[in-house]
């Protein structure tokens, strides 16, 4: 029987799980080779100064839109039965979005053979065309993330959210790791390229999700509304806050910084080797997780970044730094593991898109403030980014704790 909105089912649903990680892998992967294409793309066309700022401004703009979106999606939910007309719409404005890119750059010269001085002039005819598309594409991308995230309480039973969210870490993870290794023949070339096959991997996992979703079942459910307590809201929004703090130093800034060390070794293969490590790492760590307290493995995974950053930090025999990196992919596969399911039962089920649009919002702003941080407060060196990982450890750490422990979340 498929699910409905305000229940769970009896048993995984593998198939849908299935469509939802390639959705989700996609997004990763169009995310992570655009994200990182911005600030190039706004230098080129003389936007020096506003690449941090964007950043930032799209970062907190994830905090207010991302719950937004997620009550939007449970309205429409609970109105509907499903959440896919809303994914819908952001699918399609996803494609507009890439189309308005292209256009856009082309019509300022950077797809073009004209001359980036030239390129220039003609951007300050439209001064803010590319940083506002760019921004919408953002926008589009998180009205189809949001709900599609949401639906992992539609295709597990609580007690399997764990294994589920582990089979997306472990697929996410894989695809991650090939980024890093792609992203310097990809940025030889133009945004636009970076943008279409970004946009061509989301409509194809899009289409894996649309082609598993049930054609019959899914009912409405006319429940009232469920109220959720403000300090759990803001508590999951901390939570998220802090592990985008974390694992965007872990992942992006660290490696960078360890290279200094090491020259030998480059930055994006010790980024593709965390992501991989942590998806061989995800099963094990599943296993071992089922034995002790949510809370307990969230804290030893949120701790562990900074600890291990410090024991890199204080040595200079490169080789423990090398021997380090299946401990951080490790500890970086353990805290969304932990994190994700854990958030997804302090609110009902009929709130997941609330739920998923407060954690994820938190983790966008998160990775915003620490990239910006990183690059351009301090510079990228290892005292800072240890700094910095503490912080994001004592911020969620205190949003961990604030949230008392809750009985099950009530099924319709």
């Amino acid at each position: 029987m498929s699910p409905n909105v305000g229940s769970q089912p009896t048993s995984i649903l593998w198939r849908q799980v299935w469509g939802l990680a390639a959705l989700l892998a996609a997004i990763a992967f169009s995310l992570m080779m655009c994200l990182t294409q911005q600030p190039q793309t706004l230098q080129d066309l003389g936007f020096n100064r506003l690449v941090y700022i964007l950043g930032l401004a799209q970062g907190g703009a994830s905090v207010v839109l991302e719950p937004l979106i997620g009550v939007c999606s449970d309205y429409l939910a609970r109105r509907t039965g499903h959440r896919f007309s809303l994914m819908t719409v952001g699918l399609v404005l996803t494609l507009l979005a890439t189309l308005a890119i292209a256009l856009g750059l082309a019509w300022v010269g950077r797809a073009s053979t004209q001359p980036l001085a030239e390129a220039a002039t003609t951007v300050s005819a439209a001064p803010w065309l590319i940083p506002s598309l760019l921004s919408f594409w953002l926008f589009a991308i998180m009205l189809l993330r949001v709900p599609a995230i949401a639906l992992m309480v539609q295709f597990a039973p609580q007690r399997s959210l764990p294994l589920i969210t582990t089979w997306l870490i472990a697929v996410v993870s894989l695809v991650g790791a090939v980024v890093p290794l792609i992203q310097p023949a990809l940025h030889t070339g133009n945004a636009i390229v970076c943008f279409a096959i970004g946009a061509i991997c989301v409509l194809m996992g899009a289409g894996c999700l649309f082609a598993s979703r049930p054609r019959s079942g899914i009912f409405p459910v006319v429940e009232h509304m469920t109220t959720v307590s403000p300090g759990v809201g803001w508590a999951i929004l901390g939570l998220g806050i802090g592990a985008g703090i974390e694992a965007t130093t872990l992942v992006q800034a660290f490696p960078i910084a360890l290279q200094i060390e090491l020259p030998n070794i480059r930055a994006d293969y010790m980024m593709s080797s965390l992501l991989l490590i942590g998806a061989i790492a995800a099963f094990p760590i599943h296993r071992t997780t089922r034995r002790y307290s949510e809370k307990r493995m969230m804290f030893l995974a949120l701790a562990g970044i900074p600890t291990l950053m410090g024991m890199v930090l204080m040595t200079t025999d490169y080789r423990l730094a090398i021997a380090s990196m299946p401990l951080f992919g490790s500890a970086l596969a353990l805290l969304f593991i932990t994190q994700i399911p854990y958030v997804f039962t302090q609110l009902p089920f009929s709130r997941a898109g609330l739920c998923s649009g407060l954690y994820f919002g938190g983790l966008r702003a998160g990775t915003a403030v620490a990239s910006v941080f990183s690059v351009y407060v301090s510079g990228i060196d290892l005292t800072s980014e240890l700094l910095l990982a503490a912080v994001g450890f004592l911020f969620s750490s205190i949003c961990l704790f604030h949230i008392q422990p809750s009985s099950p979340p009530p099924s319709a």
